[in-house]
């Protein structure tokens, strides 16, 4: 998960392991958030680097390394903001309202601008507008 991580509820009982580099929506680049079911937990193999055997880092409270306090303490204050909107249904709320307006600002551009679809993500998050006459690597 990046793009899509906080903007909408996500039912985290669905995945066994959810890697997010947050910087996108959570916090300064370099942020990365782990949720991991515990029965996945402990069954690292010999070849696992250290970073990814997710014991150690339970067995450590997550300090095996030094944590990035600056960035923990962003996305802390993003998560504050984040419950003071009455948590992810709302803030998709408002992020569909956000896209509507995008969405009939570009329909009602008579062609100025189109959207072009996301290959790889089925969700609006990835898809952007082109303007007419503009090169793609403009």
């Amino acid at each position: 998960m990046s793009s899509n991580f906080c903007s909408k509820p996500v039912d985290v009982t669905k995945f066994g392991l959810i890697y997010v580099g947050a910087q996108k929506n959570v916090g300064p680049s370099g942020v990365t958030i782990v949720i991991i079911r515990k029965d996945l937990i402990g069954n690292a193999q010999g070849i696992t680097p250290v970073l990814l055997d997710f014991k150690i880092h339970v067995e450590n409270n997550s300090l095996y390394n030094t944590p990035p306090c600056y960035g923990i303490y962003m996305c802390g204050l993003v998560f504050e903001d984040l419950l003071a909107q009455n948590g992810l249904s709302e803030v998709e709320k408002k992020n569909m309202k956000k896209a509507q307006i995008l969405y009939d600002t570009i329909d009602q551009s008579n062609g100025f601008y189109r959207i072009v679809k996301s290959e790889f993500d089925e969700n609006a998050i990835h898809d952007y507008a082109e303007a007419k006459g503009v090169p793609r690597d403009s």
